[in-house]
């Protein structure tokens, strides 16, 4: 009798265990074009939040702040990068749309605004978290975020293949605003003593692969993921 109890808890544990597991297996469901709209939406709506958080840093920020500040920026940038990388899942998911997608199309043009202005703001500040030597963790996540980006725009060219060119163009701007963002970022530079009237002095360091081979590259892809459309 007692066997039989311990056979069957140790079975119930089993069936727990295996239960819990189910969801890491899980294959990602196809999505509306309403979906992709709110996706899209989504990503606009975090990319505005890096803008926000970006515009208080100025060279009167203690370095806590500016260091407090690149840590939110890069927690909010991997937050986008896993957005988009669910998204991306769904995207090849579904089969392509077979018209146009106005709605889609109009929130691809407000994320890429969003995304275009805070890159911009970023490289503004770029002086001031080379100063307090954050730039390194900046630079790592956006290499990040420039990959994810790339497959997310690949399989969105796919998902809407009546717009690819639209797509296509606006992916490739955003791959130059980044490239340029990441290049200005991965400098070596030495803080300065007498900032903020004199800022860090900055050099390059990495020169193997260039904005403009990046740019490419990822045109290149681009290109051929429209024409396969």
């Amino acid at each position: 009798m007692h066997a039989l109890k311990f056979s069957l808890s140790a079975a119930l544990v089993v069936f727990s265990v295996s239960s819990m597991a189910v969801p890491l297996h899980h294959s990602f469901s196809s999505v509306t074009p309403s979906d992709v709209a709110a996706g899209l939406r989504l990503l606009s709506t975090r990319t505005d939040q890096i803008e926000q958080e970006l515009v208080v840093v100025t060279t009167s920020s203690s370095g806590a702040t500016v260091s407090t500040k690149q840590y939110t920026v890069v927690n909010l940038l991997n937050t986008i990068i896993d957005d988009m990388r669910s998204q991306t899942d769904a995207f090849k998911a579904t089969s392509p749309f077979s018209d146009t997608q106005d709605e889609v199309m109009a929130q691809w043009t407000t994320l890429g605004g969003e995304v275009q202005e805070s890159m911009r703001t970023l490289l503004g500040k770029h002086s001031i978290f080379a100063q307090f030597g954050v730039t390194a963790p900046i630079a790592a996540v956006l290499r990040s975020y420039e990959e994810a980006t790339d497959d997310f725009v690949a399989a969105l060219v796919e998902l809407v293949p009546s717009n690819a060119d639209t797509i296509s163009q606006g992916g490739s701007a955003l791959s130059t605003v980044v490239g340029t963002v990441i290049t200005q970022y991965q400098e070596v530079c030495i803080p300065s003593p007498l900032y903020p009237i004199l800022m860090p002095i900055c050099t390059s360091a990495f020169s193997s692969q260039t904005q403009s081979q990046r740019v490419f590259k990822t045109s290149r892809r681009l290109k051929s993921q429209s024409k396969s459309c």
